[in-house]
């Protein structure tokens, strides 16, 4: 039995941010306390079952960490964290994969058992990554629309703790910079029906709407995303005198809601922008990295083990993302330095379980690499 029936048993439709997080957070915090971790409560049944694994012969593999901090949930279940050592005199950075199966959320490994009967919870480990602890950088726009999104599913669906569950999402340097006692002030908010990513900038600046029942009122709020420690957080425009901050920087109501700025058309070209930005900037592990969203469909109709097949790239100097047409199909351009080439991708964006990937146009059985794109145009003509 081949990995193929791992991706295609999940069911990662069901899963909701907060539970993923939890979930990692959960597997991290027993890394801290040195808690010995069960293979049957957190290692994919499917993944149990493709390997042919008897529970009770296994062990989870686990590091020693004096800390953690999740970084960002990057969605279709892959979250990135980092944990320490003390005085973090070694930093590694953990790529999470969560499934979720028969009402439980379980982690997916990276690799198959080792022979030494250690399973690996995680799907991708850095060691001794560069740590940015005290410092701020600028958010990606993954990043920024992961938050915000995050903090409008909580406004929607989390309302009876939102005031206390949200003060995570607030930069420390605000807290500071105001002498703000975290444990006092609560996170003010709206109580919508609904809510939407509008744009995302990347400059930290995003837009969203919220709305009433029926859409009966509807709010345009943004955010301003902002990184400390590296982790994004809300930079808040201001506070109250009865102990509550406003999470947003701006705030317009009763706007006229325009859907066709928003939702599907953005995560699918967001889509293809990762994965160009990984071409240009994370060329090393690409051809693993981005086996995460390469859609499921394809490994299983062609019988190919998706830990076996990695995916093609070129190596471009830079690139540039076009919208989505009504088929689903987003181009791109790639260049190579001072644009001495140029090749037009075009990349076929679909839905399965849910979640949002890139259909391949091809693979190569004998060299094991998948197309991540549908079509190319070589040396186009700009």
């Amino acid at each position: 039995m081949t990995l193929i029936f791992v991706f295609g048993s999940t069911q990662a439709y069901s899963q909701s941010r907060n539970g993923q997080n939890a979930m990692v957070e959960k597997v991290l915090d027993n890394m801290v306390n040195s808690n010995t971790l069960s293979v049957s409560t957190y290692i994919s049944p499917a993944y149990l079952s493709a390997h042919a694994v008897k529970v009770g012969d296994y062990q989870i593999n686990t590091y020693s960490p004096t800390g953690y901090s999740i970084e960002e949930n990057k969605g279709n279940g892959v979250i990135v964290a980092r944990i320490w050592g003390s005085n973090r005199s070694w930093v590694h950075e953990l790529t999470f994969i969560v499934t979720y199966e028969n009402s439980a959320y379980y982690f997916m490994p990276g690799r198959e058992p080792s022979s030494y009967f250690y399973i690996d919870p995680w799907y991708i480990v850095k060691t001794d990554v560069k740590d940015d602890n005290g410092g701020s950088s600028k958010p990606s726009t993954t990043e920024s629309r992961s938050l915000v999104t995050d903090i409008v599913y909580d406004m929607v669906n989390n309302q009876d703790d939102f005031g206390t569950r949200a003060r995570k999402y607030i930069a420390p340097s605000y807290y500071r910079k105001n002498n703000i006692d975290k444990e006092v002030y609560q996170i003010n908010f709206y109580s919508p029906k609904g809510g939407e990513i509008k744009s995302v900038g990347d400059d930290g600046m995003v837009e969203a709407y919220i709305w009433g029942a029926d859409k009966s009122w509807v709010h345009l709020l943004t955010f301003k995303v902002v990184k400390e420690n590296g982790k994004a957080y809300l930079y808040p425009k201001g506070h109250t005198d009865n102990d509550y901050i406003h999470p947003w920087f701006e705030l317009t109501t009763d706007v006229t809601y325009n859907k066709s700025t928003n939702g599907v058309k953005n995560e699918k070209t967001e889509l293809v922008d990762k994965i160009c930005n990984a071409m240009v900037s994370s060329k090393d592990d690409f051809g693993t990295a981005m086996r995460l969203y390469i859609a499921p469909s394809y490994y299983k109709s062609n019988n190919l083990d998706p830990f076996t097949y990695q995916v093609n790239s070129y190596t471009p100097k830079g690139y540039s993302v076009g919208t989505i047409d009504s088929r689903g199909y987003v181009k791109a351009k790639i260049w190579g330095a001072d644009r001495a080439w140029v090749h037009e991708l075009t990349f076929k964006v679909v839905e399965e379980f849910g979640l949002i990937y890139v259909m391949p146009g091809k693979h190569y059985d004998g060299t094991e690499y998948v197309d991540p794109w549908y079509s190319v145009e070589t040396n186009v003509e700009e």
